[in-house]
């Protein structure tokens, strides 16, 4: 299903593309309460900004731009969050500061300590399973081999929480590890910039619903 997004000149992270890309989704609903948190993964540091492994990092860093957040380090968390309004929801923006792989630490404080249901969490994490523009939205499900997935998973103590997974193609002889901690390249800026589009709109809208399916329909909808 193909996920048409509204573009906007004023607000480029990466550069400029009207393509659009294609998302899959898996339905889900619940009652989430009037306090949500999207959570980005990412590794702290400017030596890994703009890396395809923070690629969680950069669509928190694009939604709070669009709708004015102030993103700060909250140390009781040991996150950089901000606090928006959206619909009537108070919506937390969160990119955790443990480093990828005790990103279930930082998730867990907040969890436990505003008690948010599990399906009031939206994680944001790069897939190498996908191909690079394309976005999947899950339920819940396994970590696919992701140490941050992996480590909330540990912390939470289940699979089941919904997650935007984030393609960022595979490596073809690389070192994965070189791979995913590498920048794009500037052949695929255009196609990351429209991902990131298609994901800060994909969370306008799972911010509406919990039903996976109409966010995605919603979102083609659009244009």
């Amino acid at each position: 299903m193909a996920c048409f997004v509204q573009q906007a000149a004023s607000w480029r992270p990466y550069g400029r593309s009207s393509v659009a890309r294609k998302c899959r989704f898996f339905a889900s609903v619940g009652s989430r309460g009037s306090r949500l948190a999207v959570i980005g993964l990412g590794n702290p540091g400017n030596e890994f900004r703009s890396t395809r492994h923070n690629i969680g990092f950069d669509i928190i860093e694009a939604f709070a731009q669009r709708h004015g957040g102030n993103m700060k380090m909250a140390q009781k968390f040991l996150a950089e969050m901000c606090e928006i309004k959206l619909d009537r929801k108070t919506v937390m923006l969160v990119k955790p500061m443990t480093f990828m792989n005790l990103s279930g630490t930082s998730v867990r404080k907040i969890v436990d300590f505003y008690k948010l249901p599990h399906d009031a969490i939206l994680v944001v994490a790069d897939d190498i399973y996908l191909e690079l523009g394309r976005v999947r939205l899950r339920a819940k499900g396994s970590s696919g081999g992701h140490n941050g997935l992996k480590h909330i998973e540990k912390s939470l103590g289940t699979q089941i929480y919904p997650r935007l997974k984030v393609g960022v193609g595979g490596p073809d002889k690389a070192d994965l590890k070189d791979y995913v901690l590498g920048k794009f390249k500037r052949s695929e800026i255009d196609a990351v910039d429209d991902m990131l589009w298609t994901c800060v709109e994909l969370i306008d809208e799972w911010v509406n619903t919990a039903d996976l399916s109409k966010v995605v329909n919603n979102v083609t909808k659009k244009n």
